[in-house]
């Protein structure tokens, strides 16, 4: 089996004496998998994928979202996800800064210092999820206020248990669960639309709801997903 990164879409394809190509995405991961014939080039199988890049992506997104994302180990070969999408995760020792780093072809690599423990390296890499959190939530506030008519004045990301965000109104701030950084990137939306909506409702009443009909149509589905902790 070997991985072509094609348009950045990772695809695992396997040479096997059959006469069709076989394309399929896998339900239990999102992976992309490609059976071809022997006789089909490298050029060949791009132009296949490439043709249907629309659908590989659709398809994909589709079953990430109803993925929930497993614990890792942080080690070289892991899936993780961020905003949904899987990049594959390469451990490198580092005798420099500690970080993590998006490469090209879906790939993230974390650079660590020898005898690292897991710890360490989650603790490395939820700082970067931190990071990446909030630059999406302050685009999507950017966004946000001047179509609400609310200011938020501060936010925040912090390991949350119970919730996926809070709202402070009387100090106009918002908080959004770590978490968020590996759910699909509407998910997120949700939260901070949320969050905003109760700097002008506080409860979940009817007024609330309304609100939330008239900035996200298909919150209530989102909200059912997340709750049932599919993402």
């Amino acid at each position: 089996m070997k991985t072509l990164y094609i348009d950045e879409i990772p695809v695992m394809v396997t040479r096997k004496p059959v006469r069709n190509l076989r394309l399929n995405v896998d339900g239990s991961d999102g992976s992309i998998k490609l059976t071809v014939p022997k006789t089909v080039s490298e050029a060949g199988i791009r132009s296949f994928v490439g043709e249907r890049r629309s659908w590989i992506l659709k398809t994909r997104d589709k079953v990430l979202s109803r993925i929930i994302p497993h614990p890792v180990k942080f080690e070289t070969g892991e899936i993780l996800y961020v905003f949904g999408r899987p990049y594959n995760l390469t451990v490198k020792i580092t005798k420099g800064k500690q970080k993590c780093e998006v490469m090209k072809c879906a790939e993230i690599v974390l650079r660590v210092r020898s005898g690292s423990t897991m710890e360490k390296r989650a603790k490395i890499l939820n700082e970067w999820y931190r990071d990446q959190l909030k630059e999406r939530i302050r685009g999507l506030i950017h966004h946000w206020e001047p179509v609400m008519g609310v200011k938020v004045k501060e936010f925040g990301v912090k390991q949350m248990k119970t919730r996926w965000g809070t709202c402070n109104p009387s100090a106009q701030r918002i908080w959004v669960n770590l978490e968020l950084g590996k759910r699909d990137s509407k998910y997120l939306e949700y939260i901070v639309v949320h969050e905003m909506v109760h700097l002008m409702e506080t409860s979940h009443n009817e007024r609330f709801k309304a609100l939330m009909d008239g900035y996200l149509k298909d919150w209530r589905t989102i909200r059912k997903e997340l709750n049932n902790g599919i993402a």
